[in-house]
């Protein structure tokens, strides 16, 4: 009997405890679940979130927000990356303007002193034609040296410079006589 007994407690405190998680679980159910998050949950949300999927759905919420958060950290890399090869061209095009434009001061340079010499050795000897033709040459001379400025940052004054120097050029060349 007395075994009857015992056997009849355990079953009940087994039922009990039974009865006892089923209901935690039924008043889980009932909670909401609009935060999973662990660290703002109350116990028995957090046994709604537990068997309802919450945390599971919290978790793979997160992990698509880290995907994201990684993918636009990536992008700006590959942004800043580019932004710096664009700098660099910038400068590297900065730089062969410099290196143009003081390789133009130096022709110009020599074209002057060219135009001095012939000047100093013709004198009042040149015929009109002569006379224009050194005007000329003289007003490219100082139209290349107008472009100077404009020249080391915009390729189109560049050019518009050469052009002057080339005039230039070709007047104190029928100058000399080549």
């Amino acid at each position: 009997m007395r075994d009857q007994r015992e056997t009849m407690m355990r079953q009940a405190m087994r039922l009990g405890t039974g009865c006892g998680v089923a209901a935690l679980l039924a008043l889980g159910g009932c909670a909401p679940m609009g935060n999973c998050d662990p660290t703002q949950t109350t116990f028995i949300s957090g046994i709604a979130c537990s068997a309802g999927g919450g945390y599971q759905q919290r978790q793979e919420q997160l992990s698509n927000e880290g995907a994201i958060a990684r993918g636009r950290a990536a992008q700006a890399q590959q942004d800043a990356a580019a932004a710096e090869r664009q700098a660099e061209a910038m400068r590297a095009g900065a730089r062969a303007a410099e290196q143009r434009v003081r390789q133009q001061d130096a022709e110009l340079a020599r074209m002057r002193r060219q135009l001095q010499e012939l000047r100093a050795q013709r004198g009042t000897a040149m015929d009109a034609a002569q006379r224009d033709r050194m005007r000329q040459a003289e007003a490219d001379l100082r139209e290349a040296e107008r472009r100077r400025a404009a020249a080391a940052t915009d390729p189109a004054e560049a050019e518009r410079r050469e052009q002057a120097m080339r005039r230039a050029r070709q007047n104190i060349d029928e100058l000399i006589g080549f």
